[in-house]
């Protein structure tokens, strides 16, 4: 994690998204792999109208119904063996992290070899969002040793030196980060000049080559560190991006902060059901086709209702998936297809259920019923209030609640 004197000001999800845009200027590969291998058919079966569930016990957010998994996002769940494991007995594992100059240096002062024109600097993002590098390097009683690299920009990359592996392998590992692609190679694959100067704040003579197809070259300059990709040699590289990026080294980790997990993108949404208002942030993710997955990372809602006593009136706010899934329950479909949510809260229930869009899918318990057939509309809804009588409404040009201020 940064120090707050080596972080940007708090952005907007808005500005967040703007600028991962803008800095990489590239699609993410993760997510292209994801689209490439979550590709499906676009046809919905028909489905008996389950009408609506009405009276009995309030379904209390803890039921999962079928249809799309909306947990199908990376998670931040384990898999990741002890980091320590890196290194040697009586070493310590330390991350260091590139954070961009500010101004970026122009393409013309990299000192990196038979740079081709026309390549685009990147500024090492110091939330890690957009692009990012880490070095995990283990501090051994003769110094510093380069143990690993994490290298975002296209799609998580870690690339690991591997004593016990004669050729390099790649498979997908779960980090704590998220899913990552992780490439172990024997050590000899890796050339490491200047590591201790560069972490002690010299990065001048910093020289680090990953020698793979699809490895890593490290320049140093006087005040930052340049990262190319391409098929690294012991004296060249074909560059295979047509970007750099740039970054001066800090001790932390960027990526120890992140809000979603990798190839998972921030997202909020706010809005209204009659008189209770919602605001939501949630990570957002490739879902297959046109479709948005998420997993909603925190809820406030508001209601000030008149059938609500003052202290029912006041903002209710569940923070972290654990706490928001005790209390909602809520499916996304294929293309966001009819996509529904009930909040059971003690003095009140709000369900809502979005438009059909090429088919139909699943919709919650206690949420508005639809058909695969019904016509494109608004998103419908349904409150009570200390178990009465549902109330039915519609969200009037807001085909999908998560959507309506986009």
């Amino acid at each position: 994690m940064l120090g707050p004197t080596q972080r940007l000001p708090e952005r907007d999800d808005q500005t967040r998204r703007a600028l991962a845009k803008t800095r990489s200027g590239l699609p993410n590969a993760g997510t292209s792999l994801a689209l490439a291998l979550l590709l499906f058919a676009c046809g919905e079966t028909p489905r008996p109208d389950p009408g609506p569930v009405d009276g009995g016990p309030v379904d209390g957010g803890s039921a999962r119904d079928a249809g799309v998994d909306r947990d199908a996002g990376a998670g931040r769940d384990g898999g990741n063996p002890d980091p320590n494991a890196l290194c040697p007995p009586g070493a310590t594992l330390s991350y260091y992290s590139l954070v961009a100059p500010d101004p970026l240096p122009p393409a013309s002062a990299l000192q990196l070899p038979n740079l081709p024109n026309g390549v685009d600097v990147i500024g090492a993002d110091p939330e890690g969002v957009s692009s990012g590098v880490r070095l995990d390097v283990c501090e051994t009683s003769s110094g510093p040793v380069l143990a690993g690299v994490l290298f975002h920009v296209w799609g998580p990359q870690y690339y690991v030196p591997d004593a016990t592996v004669s050729a390099p392998t790649m498979n997908q590992v779960q980090h704590p980060e998220g899913m990552v692609y992780e490439t172990r190679f024997p050590p000899d694959r890796l050339s490491v000049d200047g590591l201790a100067a560069a972490i002690a704040g010299d990065p001048s003579s910093l020289r680090i080559r990953v020698m793979l197809q699809d490895g890593l070259l490290f320049q140093g300059h006087d005040d930052f560190v340049a990262v190319a990709s391409g098929n690294v040699s012991s004296n060249s590289i074909v560059y295979n991006a047509i970007y750099v990026v740039v970054g001066a080294i800090v001790p932390g980790n960027v990526f120890d902060d992140l809000e979603c997990p990798f190839n998972e993108y921030p997202r909020t949404a706010s809005f209204a059901l009659d008189t209770a208002s919602f605001d939501v942030r949630y990570c957002a993710f490739q879902g297959g086709g046109e479709t948005e997955g998420y997993r909603i990372e925190h809820l406030t809602v508001t209601d000030t209702n008149a059938a609500l006593a003052p202290a029912e009136q006041v903002p209710f706010v569940f923070e972290g998936a654990e706490a928001v899934e005790s209390v909602l329950n809520y499916q996304w479909n294929h293309h966001n297809a009819c996509d529904s949510f009930h909040l059971a809260l003690p003095h009140a229930d709000y369900a809502a259920s979005t438009a059909p869009l090429a088919g139909c899918g699943t919709t919650v318990p206690n949420a508005p019923p639809r058909r695969w057939d019904d016509p494109p509309g608004p998103v419908l809804f349904r409150l009570r209030y200390h178990g009465g009588a549902w109330v039915d409404g519609a969200m009037a040009s807001c085909s999908h609640y998560l959507y309506c201020d986009r």
